[in-house]
């Protein structure tokens, strides 16, 4: 782990008050006292700010917080970032579960990588919720990745179910496991200030920049786009999961 990445006493993350907020926000979804949470974690800035403020609210509501990383091995590199995903959850103080596909990176799955992918992530988090007796899996979906889902649904006729996005409380698919996303209302940006602000280096996942997936695509074309209104957006999809709902 870099230097940069190495302190003698766990972080604060005091500059923004992400775990006040977050908080409020597992309480509103119904995570209870003494809850035993997985986090599904990359160890990237979006987990690593979540991972980081659960620790510090655990004692307050007697949390139990674990984290598991499944590696793809879709890159050469894939290996070394899941040790390092274990390495800074080790750092503060979170036992990390490691999952990875068996086979290599020169067999990537069948169909859509994206779906593929997320299927047998969430397979993983699911064998690892149940095999600890967790009551919560819970990732790091934030507002960022709302109007990008949003987006890539309206690119494929998506109907009103699909146009809702994540919600901030569901199921692992395929499963009645509680799946919770406590950021939704959180920018991509506030999270990696977070991280910064405590001195740690994420890792970074090539994945983000790989123009084989339509959603890194997509996330180059917002960037170039500042008259879109991200936030606006993701609240869309908010009032589209109402109606549905409805």
């Amino acid at each position: 782990m870099p230097t940069s990445a190495v302190h003698d006493d766990p972080p604060a993350i005091a500059p923004i008050s992400l775990p006040g907020r977050l908080r409020a926000s597992l309480l509103e979804l119904g995570v209870h006292r003494r809850a035993k949470i997985v986090v599904a974690f990359s160890g990237g800035p979006d987990s690593l700010a979540l991972l980081a403020a659960l620790v510090e609210l655990a004692p307050s509501l007697d949390l139990t917080v674990l984290a598991a990383h499944y590696d793809h091995r879709l890159d050469p590199d894939s290996t070394a970032r899941a040790e390092r995903a274990r390495a800074l959850s080790s750092y503060l103080g979170v036992p990390c579960h490691l999952g990875r596909r068996e086979d290599g990176p020169e067999a990537p799955p069948p169909g859509s990588p994206e779906a593929a992918a997320r299927r047998l992530r969430y397979g993983f988090l699911d064998r690892v919720r149940r095999s600890l007796e967790a009551d919560f899996v819970l990732t790091a979906h934030h507002a960022d990745d709302q109007a990008e889902t949003l987006l890539l649904r309206l690119n494929r006729a998506s109907g009103v179910a699909g146009l809702a996005g994540a919600r901030a409380r569901g199921t692992v698919p395929e499963t009645e496991i509680p799946l919770l996303r406590p950021l939704l209302d959180w920018r991509r940006a506030e999270l990696v200030a977070i991280v910064e602000s405590t001195g740690i280096e994420a890792a970074q996942d090539p994945s983000n920049e790989d123009d084989r997936f339509d959603r890194a695509r997509l996330r180059k074309a917002l960037a170039g786009a500042d008259w879109l209104d991200v936030g606006a957006m993701a609240e869309s999809a908010s009032h589209l999961a109402d109606a549905d709902a409805a």
